[in-house]
């Protein structure tokens, strides 16, 4: 029987390790996240487990050390049959993605993925570019980019990249992935400043989503607070400047990629935690009995009487960017974008970089149940191809080149069966492997095969 003073000296022991290794958990998962009570309780949990684990080894009870022993045999079991399901994605209804070095990708909500980030946390295959590179071109966007919902081989980016080293294979061309969930015109400014120290582009272009783009520049729109998104404000005289609430996201975004660009072993805890999928189940139970416990029934945006207005606001998109009578957000949003865009230029033209920009276009439900041919997206109250016609236009005025998919879509006539197609959720999603493709040819045909670019060809 174990003595009271070696007791109460394991007890210690146990206590110590655990707020040790809870200390070095969380300490880790700081440096990756911002401060959340989800990485606490993890932490918490690491370093209980951690300090459970040493008293086990301590004490003399041969019984609690075979029990102990056997728990770790099915959790470690069960660990490797998720393992061997998730090779074959065979878990359904599993998502896990976190930024992080070397990060498992596992995605089933919109399409489907499964892969490991890149060095840097950019679900992209590439993450450097070679010294032997002639041409070094950076792709920035939002969620069309990062393209969680299709494998890394149907990016836009790498069939941009093989389409660029079959018309020119003398010149060699590597092309680099840099999307996130959420981003907004304010963080393709940042990630344009920032790259030019880390990855040395030639060629930049980014991509405007006509859905929430605009919206996300608005603290009234986006509703997310300053404190917890990137921001511009309009100031006198046609100025612009980071929102005083959003200096130390953009503090931030600089060590992130700080950090990231240099070693990535105080990420490995964050990283280990993203391939353990019996956790990640565990998590994705717990989030999904939370939801439905404080989620309130909600209506179809499918209902024929709904609006285009309230199926946009249903889905988390702009309504009043492709409203033809112009309001206060539309005018003060695009005015920050073509300010943003000239910032963008002025960066690139100091640097030597082609700077394009490419505009992902919206449909919304109803275009999808008309017949009438030749198509439009010209309605009563609302222009889908509004918002691409203005930046044209500020384009050409500014020597910008700018590829807009959603005009090309229209003067194709692009059957509406293609266009569903090329989206998830029967065309109210993201690209899918079709919408890279179709995305990634007319980028390389407007810009890199001799055609000339969209911004300078007269509109039928």
């Amino acid at each position: 029987m174990e003595r009271p003073i070696n007791k109460a000296k394991n007890i210690l022991l146990v206590i110590c390790i655990s707020f040790l290794a809870a200390f070095a958990a969380l300490s880790a998962y700081s440096t990756t996240v911002n401060f959340s009570k989800r990485w606490l309780i993890t932490s918490l949990a690491a370093g209980l487990a951690t300090g459970v684990l040493c008293y086990v080894y301590r004490i003399k009870n041969q019984k609690v050390k075979d029990l102990t022993c056997l728990l770790l045999f099915w959790i470690i079991a069960g660990e490797t049959v998720f393992q061997i399901l998730a090779f074959f994605f065979l878990i359904p209804g599993l998502n896990v993605f976190f930024f992080t070095p070397f990060g498992r990708l596992y995605w089933t909500q919109e399409g489907k993925s499964n892969s490991i980030l890149n060095r840097y946390s950019w679900n992209y295959p590439r993450a450097d570019f070679s010294k032997s590179a002639g041409r070094r071109v950076l792709l920035i966007g939002d969620s069309f980019i990062e393209a969680i919902q299709v494998s890394n081989n149907e990016h836009l980016g790498v069939k941009l990249e093989n389409s660029l080293n079959l018309g020119d294979p003398i010149l060699k061309s590597e092309v680099i992935g840099l999307g996130a969930s959420g981003n907004g015109p304010a963080h393709y400014y940042e990630y344009l400043r920032l790259s030019r120290n880390y990855y040395d582009p030639t060629d930049v272009i980014v991509f405007v989503y006509l859905g929430n783009d605009f919206r996300n520049l608005l603290p009234n729109t986006q509703h997310t607070a300053p404190g917890d998104y990137i921001y511009y404000e309009l100031i006198e005289k046609d100025g612009l400047r980071v929102h005083p609430g959003s200096l130390g996201n953009v503090e931030y975004l600089e060590k992130s990629w700080k950090r990231f660009h240099s070693s990535f072993v105080p990420e490995l805890p964050r990283t280990a935690l993203t391939h353990v999928f019996s956790l990640n189940i565990a998590t994705t139970i717990f989030e999904r009995i939370k939801l439905k416990l404080a989620s309130a029934p909600t209506s179809s945006s499918n209902e024929k009487s709904e609006s285009i207005h309230k199926e946009l606001i249903h889905r988390g998109l702009d309504d009043f960017i492709f409203e033809k009578k112009k309001t206060e957000n539309s005018v003060i949003s695009m005015k920050m974008t073509k300010l943003l865009l000239q910032r963008m230029k002025k960066i690139s033209d100091e640097a030597g970089i082609k700077l394009t920009v490419v505009t992902i276009p919206v449909f919304p439900s109803v275009f999808f149940k008309e017949k009438s041919i030749p198509w439009s997206l010209d309605y009563p109250l609302h222009d889908f191809l509004l918002p691409e016609k203005e930046l044209t236009v500020f384009c050409k005025e500014n020597d910008l080149g700018i590829v807009t998919l959603g005009t090309i879509m229209h003067e194709e006539q692009i059957p509406r069966e293609k266009v569903a197609r090329m989206y998830f959720e029967e065309g109210l999603g993201h690209f899918t492997s079709e919408g890279h493709t179709y995305a990634s040819d007319h980028i390389y045909q407007n810009l890199y095969s001799g055609r000339t670019p969209t911004s300078v060809r007269k509109n039928r």
